[in-house]
């Protein structure tokens, strides 16, 4: 099974819940739903960054687990690949549980958003850094949550 059918035949709680792994699984479980924040704000506003919850996740070079090839894309496409075929999902069940948790509470708006609206993140380490991507500087975070800094660029 190629990476593209893999993605074609995710659910669109499976897709953020990969997503969520990928973007954020070894950070505070406040860091994992201000990811799914981000997802959600720019699911509930569609742009260049893609259209519904899938589309947002899915959209070339905005979630790097999904694109880099790298150990973490690959277990990305393993708990995808699980997911899609209905196996037993690979790594320790209790962050998969956690993620769909989060996943499930954000797309059904149970959960709070923590990033006071943004629609973009990156690592803080990087912000801080001289490769710090051009349309984060000079930018006044809205939140940092665990590693993550949160920004409001568009919304």
């Amino acid at each position: 099974m190629t990476r593209e059918q893999i993605r074609a035949g995710l659910s669109e709680v499976n897709t953020v819940l990969c997503t969520l792994l990928g973007e954020a699984a070894n950070e505070p479980v406040e860091a994992q739903v201000a990811v799914a924040c981000v997802i959600r704000n720019r699911a509930q506003h569609p742009r260049w960054w893609g259209q519904g919850w899938k589309g947002v996740c899915l959209q070339p070079s905005q979630f790097s687990c999904w694109w880099e090839r790298n150990a973490n894309t690959d277990r990305v496409y393993a708990l995808a690949k699980a997911l899609h075929v209905q196996q037993a999902a690979t790594g320790p069940r209790s962050i998969v549980g956690q993620l769909e948790w989060i996943a499930v509470g954000v797309m059904d708006d149970v959960l709070i958003d923590i990033t006071k609206g943004s629609d973009h993140y990156l690592t803080t380490a990087l912000l801080r850094s001289d490769r710090a991507p051009a349309w984060s500087r000079h930018r006044r975070p809205t939140a940092i949550v665990g590693a993550h800094t949160f920004l409001r660029l568009e919304l």
